[in-house]
Parts: structure tokens; C-alpha cells; sequence
């Protein structure tokens, strides 16, 4: 979606058996300056068809990757 303006530029639809992270050159325009996602786009900025882009990739972190917050007691 633009972040300006809130709208969704681009639609993409895909069986469950095709990973996110294959479809982001189909959904972005060009003009973007940062890109957010889920885990499931994880290892985006490192696939060879986004080389060129010059975004800044704000990807969440997988849970396995992460720790839990300590509670307080």
C-alpha cells in the first residue's frame, strides 16, 4: 500500500504453496523508498531480482528468532 496515501497499489493472488517472499518483485512499482513485511518475506533484500532496488527492507523477525519478554515477578 502507498504509506501516504494509505491505498493498495497492488494485488497479488497465489496458492498457499507459493512463498511470499517469491512474489515481491511482482508487487512493487519502483518508486518505493521502504519496504515493510512479515517473516514470510524474510531474505527478500538478498535475492538477485531486488540488487538494483535502493529501499530500505523492514522485515519482521521470525518468532523462533526472537526472545520472550522477561515478566516481572
Amino acid at each position: 500500500m502507498d504509506a501516504d496515501t494509505g491505498l493498495v497499489h497492488t494485488v497479488t493472488c497465489t496458492p498457499a504453496s507459493v512463498a511470499d517472499v517469491s512474489q515481491v518483485d511482482t508487487l512493487l512499482h519502483g518508486k518505493e523508498k521502504t519496504v515493510h513485511g512479515d517473516a514470510g518475506y524474510t531474505g527478500v533484500g538478498k535475492r538477485g531480482e531486488h540488487g538494483g532496488r535502493k529501499v530500505t527492507w523492514d522485515i519482521a523477525e521470525r518468532p523462533s528468532t526472537t526472545r520472550p519478554c522477561a515478566t516481572a515477578e
